[in-house]
């Protein structure tokens, strides 16, 4: 949905638990944040001139995630130092750009929380977003600050219902 002034308000995005989110992404290596972010990627860029998640950052993102686990299954046997060094660096790739794509993700959640609420520096919304938070727990953060931002909107309709 647009605004008067073309920026994006009211975007809506599939709801997960935090903990469900956790448990997948423990499950299945960590490979689940990939598919949770590719789920996602159209609505983050929906209203905006020039999109912050490609496609091509989510076939890096599995591509860096997936090598690892090539080069340890393959080698589970007989590990070569190469073999072992690879998915090492892989591994780090894939850690560095989840915490790139998460800084970007984190400053589109907090511009949509503005254009929603306002500015909370301001005193004028309740909605913020933490760089701290985005580095420590990368995906985890962003969903949980999804659904803070979609409780927020179903406390302000009920308000204005009422």
């Amino acid at each position: 949905m647009l605004s008067s002034d073309g920026a994006t308000k009211g975007v809506n995005f599939p709801r997960i638990s935090t903990w469900a989110l956790f448990a997948l992404q423990l499950f299945t290596g960590g490979l689940f944040a990939a598919l949770w972010l590719a789920e996602r990627k159209d609505r983050f860029n929906e209203g905006l001139e020039k999109e912050i998640v490609h496609t091509k950052d989510l076939v890096l993102l599995a591509l860096f995630m997936g090598f690892p686990m090539l080069f340890e299954g393959a080698y589970a046997a007989d590990p070569s130092p190469t073999a072992e060094g690879l998915a090492g660096i892989c591994a780090l790739a894939a850690a560095v750009w989840m915490i790139v794509l998460s800084f970007r993700l984190t400053d589109r959640l907090r511009e949509l929380g503005e254009l929603e609420f306002g500015n909370p520096e301001l005193g004028a919304g309740p909605f913020v977003t933490n760089k701290l938070w985005a580095f420590l727990f990368q995906f985890l953060y962003l969903n949980y600050k999804i659904n803070e931002l979609q409780q927020f909107r179903q406390l302000a309709r009920a308000g204005d219902e009422a």
